[in-house]
Formats: C-alpha cells, sequence, structure tokens
C-alpha cells in the first residue's frame, strides 16, 4: 500500500508540468500550422498584406510564399504530432 502512494508522490509534480505543457505545444502547434497554410494563401494573393521573409532583408517572392508556408505548415505538423504521440506515451507510462 505504501509503494503505491510512493508511486504517486514521485509522478505527481512531474505530470502537473508535462501534460499541460505536451498538450498545449501540441495543439498550438497545429494550429500554427493552419494559420501558416492562411498566411501563405493570403500573401499568394495580396503581397502587401502579409510579409514572409527569410532574413531581414531578404523576401519570399510571392509565387514561391504558398509552397515554402507548406512546407513550413508540414513541419509543424511533424512536431506536433510527435509531441501528442509523446504525450500518449507519457500518460500510458505513468498508468
Amino acid at each position: 500500500m505504501l509503494l503505491r502512494y510512493k508511486k504517486y508522490a514521485i509522478f505527481s509534480l512531474p505530470t502537473l508540468v508535462i501534460v499541460p505543457t505536451l498538450f498545449v505545444f501540441s495543439t498550438g502547434l497545429a494550429l500554427c500550422s493552419a494559420i501558416a497554410v492562411i498566411g501563405g494563401i493570403i500573401r499568394t494573393f495580396n503581397k502587401d498584406l502579409v510579409q514572409m521573409t527569410i532574413v531581414p532583408g531578404v523576401d519570399i517572392p510571392s509565387i514561391l510564399s504558398l509552397p515554402v508556408s507548406i512546407v513550413f505548415a508540414v513541419i509543424l505538423l511533424l512536431i506536433s504530432f510527435s509531441s501528442w504521440k509523446l504525450l500518449k506515451r507519457y500518460i500510458k507510462f505513468i498508468r
């Protein structure tokens, strides 16, 4: 019985930090990937509304803004999916 409470004591503080952090991180990245694609579409048709630069002073051509934003969105989605899988694995581990 005491061993059971020891397990809860060991996992409670890290769980209070890890679970909300991974949840917010993964959902935030998924939302940002959608915003990146929308920004690429807007930039393709209206050059002045959204600014896309590689480094300060070097703009991405407006014709390439949609492909660049899609690549960036895919990278964000992969990181989001990986953090979501890590969250599920952590929850399974502490049970």
